[in-house]
C-alpha cells in the first residue's frame, strides 16, 4: 500500500468507519491509482473526469460509480483537503446517480460537482 492509501485507513480508523467501508474505499482507490498509473495525490480533477469517460469504467454498475466517487471525496476531503471537482455533464450516464434520492446529497456534502456553468448544491 503506498503512503496516501495508509493515510486513507488512518483516517477512516480514527472516524470510527467500518472495515467494510475502509476495504472498499482502499479497494476503489487503489483500482483507479493502477488505472492511471499514478499516485492519486498526484492525479489532476481532469484526469479523473477522463477516467470516468473510459469505456471500462462506464460500463460499471451505478453502486460502483457510486463507491469509486465517494472514495475519491473522503481522499480529497480529509487527506488531501483540497475541492474534488468533477464535471457532470461529461458523465451523462451517470445523471442518474447524481438526481438520485439519495445520491446527490451524499455525494455533495464531500466535495463539488460542477457542471459548465452550472452548481448543483445540496
Amino acid at each position: 500500500m503506498n503512503d496516501i492509501i495508509n493515510q486513507v485507513v488512518t483516517e477512516i480508523n480514527y472516524r470510527g468507519y467500518s472495515s467494510n467501508t475502509k476495504q472498499s474505499y482502499t479497494s476503489h482507490l487503489n483500482r483507479i491509482a493502477r488505472f492511471l498509473g499514478r499516485l492519486l495525490d498526484e492525479v489532476s480533477c481532469d484526469e479523473l473526469n477522463s477516467y470516468f469517460q473510459h469505456p471500462l469504467v462506464r460500463r460499471l454498475s451505478y453502486a460502483s460509480i457510486a463507491l469509486q466517487i465517494n472514495s475519491l471525496a473522503f481522499l480529497y476531503k480529509h487527506v488531501l483537503k483540497r475541492p474534488l471537482t468533477l464535471d457532470v455533464a461529461a458523465m451523462a450516464p451517470y445523471r442518474a446517480l447524481f438526481h438520485s434520492a439519495n445520491g446527490l446529497p451524499h455525494i455533495l456534502s464531500c466535495f463539488n460537482i460542477i457542471a459548465g456553468a452550472e452548481k448543483f448544491a445540496a
